[in-house]
């Protein structure tokens, strides 16, 4: 999350060998930052709320549904084209050592080795050995970010999760709850739980254990109860709702933010609970959770509302289901201690399912008691900022945190360890590429730098990472950064030894972002430009020495733009933030500036660019990205970028509306016409030049925070903020006839069919997706000619098949 935690958590001694991969030696900063999640005040909600903004200072709610529908739609009236100049899609590395922040776990009340996992950013997660392997429910779904999760214990087969975080930390909202009644198979929306704003955030989904029809969900703004199966709802109780109870007798106890518990002995007319013994002031969330063989036991966890002060101001117990309570300990008691809970952004109370006296408490670490709360020990460290908590079994249980899912044993409460294997949910900043191969480097939040290859990955530096490059020159020599703007580097990078060293430039103090940008020049890599909130900053080698480029300060920076070229061109963009540096290795200070503010097109000049690269082959061309949320286009491409007066053509032509674009990359071979586009909501392409965009559906609907193409081999690199790192390589068009966009032969049979679908066509496949009517992904298989559909309900599908050259077809299939 948002603290050097080697520092932080060093003095309380609960560091395993095992573990230590997270907390690398490279964290050479001590940084409380201020990336208070649900504060605009501070950290990278501030700088990413600023330069998504609209008009208004908003960002508008419900986004996620329109570009979901806006894609069903262009898909279906583009269908005809079949055609896709990418040749290949490959996840870049299975990350098996950490996974992205996770808020939601359950063991499936079938198979204790069956879990679904929830990923703020990387969408539903499954695995059925255990957590040894994980594959994703839906990379297609119209919303990714899952919060809450709660099973039908009647019903197993009805799986429910929640969207949207109560502490917005960088992405739009939820689109509200979604259903599953197949086991986990397929899952809907709630129609009645779409555009209702407070379930835009969901904290936490309980069901009731005695009706099969009844369950609660805690939001940020209320508490709402459905007695129809999710169908309908109503509002039962106001305020940010942390936990939830249900009682086998029908009442509900609930902890609401701000130090409150309410308790409704019907499950929907509610009261206060009152304790002299509970805290009064500077309370935060309010965790409840009970032991599921003896029910009445409650515990309540307080959370503080400092946002760096010690966590725990106080467990309580409960032995009467909630109507009396009994304080057992809080921070002050020894060995009580967790550590902050972001003003309840991670906090977390499980108890176990048939010792009552067993609970586990979590914050930035945790804390287990085996005597209800008097005696506290603590949890060997899988990863800090603990979000979540779900029992397999009376002997073990699930730990969910900023570094994925781990298992701990009841038992002496020891890591039994990490289930990341497969579970590719890293939240990528920023990332870059080695000279060839699959060689890549990439910033995560709150899981360092990682050095990735296909079916490789290590941790090579701590902390938040941040944006990420390679040398062009010598794959040894590579950047790293951490929030707050620092940044280091290695010469051994492609050694084990890394030895990450600081770089980091005095014009940091003139302020920065939280992830701040920086660039290399692909040309030279001892060339950086560094950007603050007064300038630029250069280096010519490699941070040795650097400089300050302009006298009279420019603000706005959030994109620089660098030739590739010995002594380049360099363009600064952001929020009215666009000028030109010519010859930026080798003028002086405050030479050969150009201020270009005055070509933005009319409403422009306060939208932020998301990036800014240069024609693959011309030096004049420009494409950007622009990440702010209005009503105009969002693709720009930039002609006469070396004159006085650039010319902005804007080229997003059915793009979704409203949606950010953050980079914009053009083919090496048909650069005019060929073009890719990273978003809020996965990778787009068009072929005409900007008339018609196409969704790429082997991606999945996540946002691809940065992308860099490798023109030597026609290679894109995508760097998403909850799906991992991927590869895709390009077609060749200098080898292909002209006529590449078509679609290619393709057969099925048995049609209509009861279990596989055979499949033929005219060369080897490389993929096939299974849609139903609504445009949802049901599944998808690599390099098959059959596919298993016995587990689909009966009806009309789509099958899309992927041939090795990235061309395509659809074909409408039935299911008996």
């Amino acid at each position: 999350m948002k603290i050097n935690k080697f520092f932080l958590l060093a003095s309380t001694a609960i560091f395993f060998a095992a573990t230590l991969f997270l907390f690398q030696k490279n964290k050479t900063h001590l940084i409380i930052d201020s990336d208070e999640p649900g504060e605009i005040g501070g950290g990278y909600y501030k700088q990413w709320f600023e330069h998504h903004k609209n008009e208004n200072g908003e960002i508008p709610t419900g986004l996620q549904q329109k570009w979901y529908a806006h894609d069903l739609a262009e898909r279906s009236r583009l269908s005809s084209r079949g055609a896709s100049p990418i040749l290949n899609v490959e996840q870049l590395v299975s990350e098996s050592t950490a996974g992205g922040r996770t808020r939601a776990l359950i063991v499936d009340k079938r198979n204790v080795n069956t879990f679904f996992a929830g990923s703020v950013s990387g969408g539903l997660w499954k695995t059925t050995d255990g957590g040894q392997n994980w594959l994703p429910i839906n990379d297609a779904q119209s919303n990714l970010s899952v919060t809450c999760l709660t099973q039908n214990p009647l019903k197993p087969t009805e799986i429910y999760y929640g969207t949207g975080e109560n502490r917005n930390t960088g992405q739009p909202t939820g689109s509200g709850i979604f259903k599953s009644s197949d086991g986990g198979l397929t899952f809907d929306l709630l129609k009645n739980t779409e555009g209702v704003q407070d379930m835009t955030r969901c904290n936490v989904l309980t069901h009731s254990p005695t009706s099969d029809s009844t369950l609660y969900v805690g939001t940020y703004n209320g508490l709402y109860r459905s007695i129809s199966a999710g169908e309908t709802w109503t509002k039962v109780l106001a305020g940010s709702i942390n936990g939830i109870v249900c009682l086998p007798t029908g009442r509900v106890v609930v902890g609401v933010q701000g130090g409150s518990i309410f308790a409704a002995d019907d499950g929907k007319t509610f009261t206060a609970v009152n304790n002299a013994a509970f805290p009064t002031s500077s309370i935060a969330a309010v965790s409840v959770a009970n032991c599921a063989g003896t029910p009445t036991t409650i515990y309540a966890f307080f959370g503080d509302a400092s946002y760096s002060a010690e966590g725990n101001r106080g467990v309580f117990k409960s032995i009467d289901g909630g109507k009396t309570w009994a304080k057992r300990s809080d921070g002050t008691t020894t060995n009580a201690t967790v550590g902050p809970t972001y003003t309840a952004y991670c906090q977390t109370l499980g108890v176990n399912p048939t010792d009552p006296d067993q609970i586990v408490i979590g914050a930035v670490f945790s804390k287990a008691s085996l005597n209800g709360g008097l005696t506290w020990n603590s949890l060997a460290l899988g990863h800090a900022d603990i979000h979540a908590l779900s029992n397999i079994d009376a002997t073990n249980f699930l730990l969910g945190t900023d570094g994925g899912v781990y298992k701990f044993s009841w038992s002496g409460l020891f890591l039994a360890g990490g289930l990341n294997n497969g579970y590719n949910t890293l939240q990528y900043y920023g990332g870059h590429f080695a000279p060839s191969g699959t060689l890549a480097i990439g910033g995560t939040q709150d899981n360092g730098t990682w050095r990735v290859e296909r079916k490789f990955a290590a941790q090579v530096n701590g902390s938040d990472g941040g944006f990420s490059y390679i040398s062009q020159q010598d794959s040894n020599l590579a950047y790293a950064a951490t929030q707050n703007g620092y940044v280091s580097k290695t010469s051994l990078f492609t050694n084990s030894a890394y030895n990450f060293s600081d770089i980091t430039p005095a014009g940091r103090a003139e302020g920065v972002d939280f992830i701040n940008f920086y660039n290399m020049n692909d040309a030279d890599g001892k060339q950086l430009f560094y950007g603050t909130r007064a300038g630029v900053w250069r280096t010519l080698n490699s941070g040795t020495k650097w400089e300050r480029l302009n006298n009279a300060n420019v603000q706005g920076i959030a994109a620089i733009g660098v030739e590739a070229a010995a002594d380049p061109s360099v363009f600064l963009g952001g929020a009215n933030c666009f000028y030109r540096i010519d010859k930026a290795a080798s003028f002086g200070a405050n030479g050969n500036f150009t201020d270009l503010r005055a070509s933005y097109p009319t409403g422009f000049s306060n939208d932020y660019m998301g990036s800014i690269n240069f024609h693959p082959s011309n030096r004049n061309i420009l494409y950007v990205g622009i990440t702010s949320i209005t009503n105009r286009d969002r693709v720009v491409k930039i002609t006469d970028a070396q004159s006085a007066n650039p010319k902005w053509q804007l080229i997003g032509g059915n793009m979704p509306r409203l949606l950010p674009v953050y980079s914009v990359q053009a083919h090496p071979d048909r650069p005019e016409n060929v073009l890719f586009a990273a978003t809020a909501f996965g990778l787009y392409f068009t072929t005409d030049g900007g008339v018609n965009w196409i969704k790429e559906t082997r991606i999945p609907n996540v946002a691809i925070n940065e992308m860099k193409l490798r023109k030597s081999d026609r290679t894109l690199f995508l760097f998403t903020h909850g799906r991992g790192a991927w590869q895709i390589k390009l077609t060749d068009f200098t080898t292909t006839t002209a006529e590449v966009f078509k679609t290619i032969k393709l057969e099925i049979y048995p049609n209509p069919t009861t279990d596989f679908l055979n499949i033929d066509a005219e060369g080897p496949l490389s993929i096939l997706q299974v849609f139903d009517v609504n445009g949802r992904e049901i599944l998808s298989s690599k390099e098959v000619q059959s596919i298993n559909v016995s587990q689909l309900s009966k009806g009309i599908y789509f099958l899309k098949a992927f041939d090795k050259t990235g061309q395509f077809s659809t074909i409408k299939f039935v299911k008996n």
